[in-house]
């Protein structure tokens, strides 16, 4: 069985900068456009050469997405009160790019009886993206 999935993408962002309250501070503002485009194709084999035994064979192109948290252009700064070494921050990058991956996945079962079997699995994967 194969398929091919094309997905474009276009994701609007936006962020005003300043450095105080909203009111009082005036703000830079900039908006911007990142686009892209995937093709990810799927192919995947089942083959039985003996009873109770079937090999496995998939191969797939995917880009998972960035979560909006990771792509939020914000800062978030947490104090620790009791000891101050310990303050916490974190800010989200709209720049972040997807991960790309190419993966096979092969498998070897063994079925004993409907109820037993066994099932190692082999992956194998490359990615690239922040």
């Amino acid at each position: 069985m194969s398929a091919v999935r094309v997905v474009a993408t276009a994701r609007p962002h936006g962020q005003s900068v300043g450095a105080g309250p909203p009111a009082a501070t005036p703000r830079c503002r900039s908006r911007w456009t990142a686009a892209t485009s995937d093709v990810l194709p799927s192919a995947s084999l089942r083959y039985q050469p003996a009873q109770g035994l079937v090999l496995r064979a998939a191969l797939s192109k995917t880009v998972p997405r960035p979560n909006f948290d990771q792509l939020s252009p914000s800062v978030t700064l947490v104090r620790n009160s009791v000891d101050p070494t310990q303050n916490q921050g974190g800010a989200g990058n709209p720049e972040l790019a997807p991960v790309r991956s190419q993966n096979l996945d092969l498998a070897v079962e063994q079925y004993f009886s409907p109820t037993t079997s066994i099932m190692p699995p082999a992956s194998s994967n490359g990615s690239t993206g922040s």
